[in-house]
């Protein structure tokens, strides 16, 4: 990888990239069911004609353009195109509801729109109530945008020997896990940052010819710098996965060496393996139980003698090899952030061979603020600050931020950016603490925490993740803020809502089964933090109802507000 220290803007770094890998392949993407690529020049042959049609609408430096859409070659067009007229991009979820898309529009001030061509029905609606403030909507699909990206005009002169680190080039809108979205403000330093330390994650697996499969949503921060801006700066490739049910095929077909990910898609993984095992005969299950006590032997340190290395031998040809085969059989690291990777997944994973590296970051710092290293595997804990970065607790534990990754500030929201970032420190909300080791851990939202009414504070996540291995489960929310109590609301699987749904199975049944899985939890945790009662809510978390983050992380308050009836009920029975 050539020397890219001295880069100011992103657009520069895509142009280096692009001088030398002009006809090569970058993105790839599926038309169709069918897998089509772009290659650099084309990429920026096509964001060049877009930059001229924008510009023919009068945009110019400072412009806000907000992109709605899924994933594709068309969202990375419109970003290159917004960075060759110096103007900010604006990113938001496709699966956001209609007043989302008001309140980001009317907040950033977009005078440009774009979204998908499937969304055109309901976007057309929103645009017009905007259209003293929009020049102009434009839908990703649609013949119009195709003319918009094949243009031949006289190239753009792109200005990016003016631009500067400092320079606004996007804004992430982030709720987190409650209360109205707020624009962050994103420089080219900001991302540039990013990639860097990222990279030197990466270096010691190599930096050439790597495979990265993007499964996250690019408005997000997180997929924003792992799946495209770092691609980018290590002249990767990136193969776009839309739909999570196409995940085992598309693995099989891409061969990734690289992916960014969330938690929650290892605890999947991890259960269909198991399940997958449990269908095998007596001596596989036996080979199976066999590689995860060895790994888990190694990952503690233990030194093995002869026998137990030509087991290890034994298991990884027979084992090891086949499930990371599952997985295309090339994956060298996998980055999993946005939420803690529960203990037994990432126990199970490095017993099988395969590197996760656990990583810790918020949208104000585009998303980076610290990253395990290769052989770091320690549950619980997210590694070191990133190259520039600065990690301090505060008095109540509260994780304090300070370096070239924090944000600019909130858009539109001074004094919200004074509250945050207080003489040059961004406070986070997260609640941490440090290891023998020098390492961070994460403990919980600072709001998230539940003082009952005896004053106890509990963190409900640590009670949360300790579900992750139960087959009917696929998440518990616990409740009790003021109460004398805790209690949770019990999100059953997908296959036991159907079966639910279709009177294949009767809640009573479920709910005995439930039941059991909580009371062995309670038995691991105190007498404070164990969960007395608790609702099954049959129907799946979603973006759309409120319930969710784009990051499928859970919104308490919503759900909170959406089931207060059957929370208070349970304080109220005997």
């Amino acid at each position: 990888m050539s020397d890219l220290s001295n880069l100011y803007s992103l657009l520069q770094l895509f142009e280096l990239q692009c001088a030398k890998n002009t006809h090569l392949p970058f993105l790839h993407y599926q038309e169709k069911g069918v897998w089509e690529h772009a290659t650099w020049g084309e990429l920026s042959q096509q964001s060049n004609s877009l930059a001229a049609v924008f510009a023919s609408k009068g945009i110019k430096a400072g412009d806000r353009i907000l992109v709605i859409a899924d994933n594709s070659r068309d969202w990375l067009i419109t970003e290159l195109a917004t960075l060759r007229l110096k103007a900010i991009l604006v990113a938001g979820y496709s699966q956001s509801p209609a007043d989302e898309w008001r309140h980001i529009l009317r907040d950033s001030g977009a005078r440009i729109l774009i979204a998908d061509h499937h969304l055109s029905a309901e976007m057309s609606i929103v645009a017009a109530e905007f259209k003293d403030q929009l020049c102009h909507s434009l839908y990703i699909g649609s013949s119009e945008w195709e003319d918009s990206i094949s243009q031949n005009p006289a190239t753009l002169e792109t200005q990016y020997s003016i631009a500067d680190l400092d320079q606004t080039v996007c804004l992430i809108y982030t709720s987190g896990t409650g209360g109205a979205s707020k624009g962050v403000m994103l420089s080219n330093g900001n991302i540039l940052n990013n990639c860097r330390g990222a990279a030197k994650t990466i270096q010691p697996y190599g930096l050439d010819g790597n495979r990265f499969l993007s499964i996250l949503p690019f408005a997000h921060s997180y997929a924003h710098c792992a799946d495209i801006w770092t691609p980018i700066y290590i002249g990767a490739q990136v193969f776009i996965c839309n739909d999570l049910k196409n995940l085992n095929a598309n693995l099989q077909y891409v061969k990734p060496t690289i992916m960014n990910t969330i938690p929650r898609l290892w605890d999947i993984l991890r259960k269909q393996i198991i399940a997958r095992m449990n269908g095998q005969g007596i001596l596989a299950n036996q080979l199976f139980t066999l590689t995860l006590r060895l790994g888990e032997k190694k990952i503690s340190g233990h030194k093995f003698n002869l026998v137990e290395m030509l087991q290890d031998l034994i298991c990884g040809l027979l084992v090891r090899k086949k499930i990371q085969a599952k997985l295309g059989g090339h994956l060298v690291g996998a980055l999993v952030a946005g939420a803690p990777l529960a203990r037994e997944d990432a126990i199970f994973f490095a017993a099988l061979g395969i590197n996760l590296h656990q990583a810790y970051g918020q949208t104000e710092c585009g998303p980076g603020i610290t990253m395990s290293e290769v052989g770091q595997l320690i549950p619980g804990v997210v590694g070191k600050p990133m190259s520039g970065m600065e990690v301090k607790l505060a008095a109540d534990g509260e994780i304090l931020v300070r370096g070239p990754n924090v944000m600019k500030g909130y858009w539109n929201a001074t004094d919200l950016t004074a509250k945050t970032i207080i003489d040059g420190w961004l406070h986070t909300g997260d609640i941490g603490g440090w290891d023998e080791n020098g390492l961070l851990q994460i403990q919980d939202r600072k709001k998230d925490f539940i003082k009952t009414s005896g004053s106890e504070m509990i963190s409900p996540q640590s009670i949360e993740i300790k579900f992750n291995n139960f087959p009917d489960i696929d998440r518990v929310v616990v409740y009790g803020h003021g109460k004398l109590f805790l209690v949770a609301a019990v999100i059953p699987t997908i296959d036991n809502i159907k079966a639910l749904n279709s009177q294949k199975l009767d809640l009573y049944s479920l709910e005995k089964r439930i039941n059991e899985g909580i009371k062995a939890v309670n038995k691991t945790l105190e007498s404070k933090c164990r969960i007395k009662k608790f609702i099954v809510i049959p129907e799946e978390l979603s973006i759309a109802r409120g319930t969710m983050t784009p990051s499928l992380k859970v919104r308490r308050n919503r759900l909170y507000e959406l089931y207060s009836n059957e929370f208070e009920q349970l304080y109220n029975s005997q």
